[in-house]
């Protein structure tokens, strides 16, 4: 489920990196300087951390008519990235009724990673502790339980993708160290 958000949306994750451009600053991490008001953009999340996919790509296609997909406007990005995950986790049943179904999750997970058990350690780590630090809320619209436990898994999966899924460029560490080292809006 988590990955295959990135791969289609990418709400949960990229929609963060564009946010972070309000943040200013500049960090040192290594040798390396980290600017935090220039996010890197020439790579994207999912090309660094090839994660498999979670979700069938029929069943986003609705959401993705309904709620924008990649070329959305940075000031419409969150608004439409929560009604996107929302509507993506109510397709696959891994949210019901505004709260999120930890045995569906974990059972998507199980399937999606039968054949990579380091990689299936690390969904099932990081889902349960983001399980254990989302909690409802009562917003008018789109609720952001949904992008903000998404946006936590896809947030500690890529910090630390395993070794055999990483592609090592300039382009994916900066975009790490930068993920590591700055702030994040939410």
């Amino acid at each position: 489920m988590i990955r295959r958000l990135q791969n289609g949306q990418s709400s949960a994750t990229w929609a963060l990196v564009f946010i972070l451009c309000c943040f200013s600053g500049t960090l040192t991490a290594g040798q390396e300087q980290v600017y935090c008001n220039q996010p890197p953009l020439e790579a994207h999340p999912k090309d660094c951390c090839r994660l498999p996919s979670m979700i069938d790509e029929d069943l986003l296609r609705n959401c993705k008519n309904l709620h924008g997909g990649e070329p959305l406007q940075r000031k419409l990005i969150y608004e439409r990235g929560k009604c996107f995950v929302e509507c993506a986790m109510n397709a696959t049943g891994t949210m019901v009724n505004g709260l999120l179904d930890q045995v569906k999750i974990m059972s998507l997970i199980e399937e999606a990673t039968k054949d990579d058990p380091v990689l299936m350690q690390l969904f099932q780590g990081n889902t349960l502790q983001c399980l254990q630090t989302s909690s409802s809320d009562n917003e008018q619209g789109c609720s952001k339980l949904g992008v903000d436990f998404v946006s936590c898994v896809n947030f500690r999966n890529f910090l630390n993708c395993p070794q055999h899924l990483w592609n090592n460029t300039d382009h994916c560490n900066r975009l790490k160290q930068y993920i590591q080292n700055c702030p994040r809006p939410i």
